[in-house]
């Protein structure tokens, strides 16, 4: 296969941030976009940061990720968000960066025709 093929521009994709915890504080769902795939370095970046002290890398890495339905950053270098949701939206980047993954062409690792 062509490794062309395999190349995608990263779409812009609405993430709703809707526990029913967050509804209880918030009295709404939140969202937020980020792109479906990201480059390497801020993946790298993203996993990184969330081992180091340094909560200001990490907080620079999270506005590179969290951005408004225009793709633009929506935090300003100043600004942070409450815990709880900073949790939440870790929890989601997760998930879609789980989903962005590279998956095997077979059912099964080892088992080609």
């Amino acid at each position: 296969m062509d490794i062309k093929k395999l190349a995608k521009k990263p779409k812009l994709i609405e993430v709703c941030l809707d526990d029913k915890e967050i509804i209880e504080e918030y009295g709404e769902t939140i969202t937020f976009w980020m792109k479906d795939h990201l480059d390497i370095m801020t993946y790298f970046d993203f996993y990184r940061s969330q081992n180091l002290s340094d909560s200001s890398q990490f907080q620079r890495v999270l506005s590179k990720i969290l951005l408004n339905k225009n793709g633009e950053e929506v935090l300003k270098e100043d600004e942070i968000l409450p815990l709880d949701i900073t949790l939440a939206i870790l929890t989601r980047i997760n998930e879609v960066l789980g989903k962005s993954k590279t998956r095997s062409s077979t059912d099964q690792v080892g088992k080609q025709q």
